[in-house]
């Protein structure tokens, strides 16, 4: 049967130390990989970086603003390759998707840029752990897109 551990998913995927330096400031306007050498942290980067789960921030253009430590985590498990938050900000999300999956994460960025409610969530496996990804736009009080936020939530620890 299916197992809980307990363990937040940064410690299952990739043991990671501690960061040297608080994580880069979110940057205002239009990403730029300048932006990640300021080392004012908001409380909420804190907040962010501290759940176990990964969470992405990404622009209204498609570029990531923000990626917590267990984000890092799973894109590194992903991808089989090391990431430094200062490399994926300023990334097109869909640069950090496998080749035929690309086009198909920016057409579903597009459709929650445009949803009015939020859409049905989506899965996907990575070895044995079966992740249910949330898209949510994040919206000021007049309805515009400030930005999305990816959450990927681990249910399982599969067979």
């Amino acid at each position: 049967g299916e197992e809980d551990t307990g363990t937040p998913l940064a410690a299952q995927v990739v043991p990671r130390p501690a960061r040297s330096r608080p994580p880069a400031r979110l940057p205002r306007g239009p990403p730029s990989r300048a932006d990640v050498s300021s080392s004012a942290v908001l409380p909420f980067e804190l907040a962010l970086d501290a759940l176990s789960h990964p969470v992405l921030l990404i622009g209204t253009d498609g570029r990531i603003l923000y990626a917590n430590r267990a984000m890092l985590a799973y894109v590194a498990l992903v991808t089989g390759r090391d990431w430094e938050h200062e490399r994926v900000v300023g990334l097109d999300v869909a640069e950090l998707h496998p080749g035929p999956a690309r086009d198909g994460m920016r057409e579903r960025m597009r459709q929650v840029a445009a949803s009015t409610s939020p859409l049905p969530p989506r899965t996907n496996r990575v070895g044995k752990l079966l992740f249910v990804t949330h898209d949510t736009p994040l919206r000021d009080p007049e309805g515009n897109l400030l930005c999305v936020m990816m959450e990927k939530i681990p249910v399982s620890l599969g067979p």
